[in-house]
């Protein structure tokens, strides 16, 4: 259990708060901060360097595995109130990680270094992936914008304020969706994207990178209901969509998951867990391959009393069976059309529907053989509902 730091604060919390209502009639952006009412530079200096010093103390407990919620909103509370006392100060302060803590409907995010000084050489509105019969791949999926160019949140992103846009942004922790309409765009997040805890939040994220670079995050990569996925790589996670709730569309998008030997993960490229109504998944490559054979389930897969789901026009690969439908007869319907399943890259077979396909419409789903870039380089036989 982590216990957030509290020795010696109390003097620095007297001159931050006093910065911070001086800074209260600031609005700010997410990378764009406005000026307000200046503090004097005597104080200003010594916020610059207690904000400092208080950044890598919130980064290394953001980054602890375990927090509660209220342990995350103090993180978040913690590094608003540097903002505004930051926003009081005279312009070239540098500033620190913001969340959405302070009340910003249009906030993407707040640089730790300067911004790109040119822009990506393919804007995310022009980008699309090749139709059918090519499917997505890493060229056309995950951020445009350079990693190395992203402004930096370190730690966990909180989102708040409805209508928050986050944008050209490396969050080095979860991002966590509490309210409606939030946009991600161009970015790359390390340890997810939920929207679990909070009624009426949702999404939309696009041309984004989830996943940390390295290693393998047994969790999952974006969940859990009322979101769309456009162009989204998901890397070095156990599972990578999760639907548990309505209104969920993936489109476009790359699942490459990870499951080590012995860590129980029962990888799923995306799978629906108590699955809510409108769910859509189409045009969209998941590769379970890498996973060891003990822990792995399905590159599509519903169970747990799913009230249907649409898949469509997909590439899949690996698995325990690439495709498997639990629970059909719960009430729903599965539409299950178009998809191209790798030829013996499963571990048992390529799909199971258990305990029928009375309410599956199953249609042109076929054996394939697909080179490096997941390209289809031959067509097989057909995969009937067994």
């Amino acid at each position: 259990m982590l216990t957030l730091e509290r020795t010696g604060r109390s003097g620095r919390r007297k001159v931050l708060l006093a910065l911070a209502v001086v800074a209260a009639a600031s609005p700010a952006v997410f990378g764009l901060v406005a000026a307000s009412s200046a503090a004097p530079a005597d104080d200003c200096a010594a916020v610059r360097d207690q904000v400092r010093l208080n950044e890598l103390r919130l980064s290394a407990a953001a980054a602890a595995t375990g927090l509660t919620s209220a342990q995350r909103q103090e993180l978040a509370n913690e590094r608003a109130l540097d903002a505004a006392a930051l926003r009081a100060c005279p312009a070239g302060t540098p500033t620190p990680t913001q969340t959405s803590a302070t009340p910003s409907p249009t906030a993407t995010a707040t640089p730790t270094a300067a911004p790109p000084s040119t822009p990506p050489a393919t804007p995310p509105a022009a980008r699309a992936c090749p139709p059918l019969p090519a499917f997505p791949n890493a060229a056309c999926t995950g951020n445009v914008t350079p990693e190395a160019d992203l402004r930096v949140v370190a730690g966990d992103l909180v989102v708040s304020a409805a209508g928050t846009r986050v944008e050209r942004t490396l969050v080095t922790g979860q991002l966590v969706v509490n309210a409606p309409n939030v946009v991600v765009a161009d970015s790359v997040v390390y340890r997810g994207i939920t929207n679990c805890c909070a009624a009426g939040a949702s999404f939309s994220v696009s041309d984004t990178t989830v996943g940390p670079p390295s290693g393998c995050d047994t969790g999952q990569a974006v969940g859990v209901s009322h979101y769309s996925a456009t162009r989204v790589r998901v890397r070095n996670f156990g599972d990578g969509f999760r639907d548990s709730g309505d209104d969920i569309s993936v489109v476009d998008s790359l699942v490459q998951t990870c499951a080590p030997a012995g860590s129980g993960a029962h990888s799923d490229g995306m799978q629906a867990y108590e699955g809510g109504l409108n769910v859509t998944i189409s045009h969209s490559t998941l590769d379970l391959r890498a996973d060891d054979l003990c822990c792995l389930t399905a590159a599509l897969f519903s169970a747990n009393s799913s009230r249907g789901w649409t898949m469509r026009d997909n590439l899949v690969a690996g698995g325990g069976y690439s495709v498997q439908l639990e629970d059909t007869d719960f009430g729903g319907t599965f539409v299950v059309t178009g998809n191209r399943i790798a030829a013996g890259a499963w571990q048992y077979g390529p799909n199971l529907v258990r305990p029928d396909c009375a309410h599956v419409t199953w249609v042109d789903n076929r054996l394939v053989t697909v080179g490096s870039d997941y390209q289809v380089t031959g067509t097989g036989a057909v995969v009937g509902c067994p």
